[in-house]
């Protein structure tokens, strides 16, 4: 079944959705999503909580590994790792997905984040297995 990117793009639900985590676009070979910098993903210094950002990142990502093919393939992080590069504290922090190699079995996606500058803010690779 071919799933259209209007429907992925209404498909945040539970934590991902709550988290106020937008997937702008999903592509084949990328995926986009945003995250507004409001008062509840400040940590007590005033800047977006890391949990925030790695949140932003783990979802885009996941999107791309799920739905990259044009059809829902379910997958769960097996593992991750980020880099903060630079603090945000306002503004909106926007992510892009890549697929850095797909398996059978796992996929490996890179994202960065950056903010409404383009600068650089976060960089991470998941690695994510396929339960299918």
């Amino acid at each position: 079944m071919v799933i259209s990117n209007e429907i992925i793009l209404s498909r945040l639900t539970g934590y991902a959705g709550y988290s106020g985590v937008v997937i702008n676009d999903v592509e084949k070979d990328f995926a986009t999503g945003s995250l507004k910098v409001k008062d509840e993903v400040l940590n007590p210094m005033g800047i977006v909580h890391g949990g925030a950002i790695f949140t932003l990142l783990d979802t885009v990502a996941g999107t791309l590994a799920r739905f990259r093919s044009g059809s829902e393939r379910l997958c769960v992080t097996s593992c991750s790792d980020i880099h903060y590069l630079k603090a945000i504290k306002e503004g909106t922090i926007h992510a892009r997905a890549q697929i850095l190699k797909e398996g059978k079995s796992t996929g490996i996606v890179t994202v960065k984040a950056t903010d409404d500058d383009n600068n650089t803010c976060a960089f991470s690779t998941f690695e994510f297995f396929y339960l299918e």
